[in-house]
């Protein structure tokens, strides 16, 4: 796993919540979506080329990584309609 994702999940675990709220989402109350970017330090790019990481968090300090990917490889962040798909499914199996 990549130092920069591994300093990111020990920040979430420290309750901490880097990256920008998604604002504007139809999420259950007391929840959220984040986005944050982050440097890809192991292919030499900074944060423009590197990884987009999209985290879910509901109020009681619980985190679900939702999706991580690469913007070097010419992927693109999930719309908005995607992310509540995510979550929908997250707490359907969380039930």
């Amino acid at each position: 796993m990549p130092e920069t994702i591994e300093k990111l999940i020990k920040k979430l675990g420290n309750g901490e919540l880097p990256g920008d709220r998604i604002p504007g989402l139809k999420l259950p109350e007391n929840t959220a979506a984040y986005k944050v970017r982050l440097e890809n330090k192991s292919a030499n790019f900074g944060k423009s080329n590197g990884f987009k990481v999209i985290y879910y968090v509901v109020i009681d300090k619980k985190v679900y990584l939702l999706t991580i990917y690469s913007k070097k490889d010419g992927e693109r962040i999930p719309d908005d309609s995607e992310i509540i798909d995510f979550v929908s499914l997250l707490l359907k199996n969380l039930n």
